[in-house]
């Protein structure tokens, strides 16, 4: 079992880890009677050296992880009909 990938500094962990579960033959629900509510950056401070971090983390490792599984994630991308 993979957990959260650690070379993440400040988001998009959990991205990674949805797409890895995509990959690995699970499978994601939806149900909109329920809410769930998260206060996006609220213990976090707005600063330029976060927002670095951030597009680091974007580039550095998401992007690439992507890239890099493009052709399986396709299969779980939806499509217009």
């Amino acid at each position: 079992m993979e957990y959260f990938n650690e070379e993440y500094k400040v988001c998009f962990e959990d991205v990674e880890m949805n797409f890895k579960c995509l990959l690995n033959g699970f499978t994601n629900y939806f149900d909109g009677r329920y809410v769930a509510y998260h206060y996006e950056s609220q213990t976090r401070k707005n600063d330029t050296e976060n927002d670095a971090n951030m597009n680091n983390d974007l580039r550095e490792v998401l992007i690439p992880f992507a890239n890099k599984n493009i052709k399986k994630l396709r299969n779980y991308i939806p499509h217009e009909p």
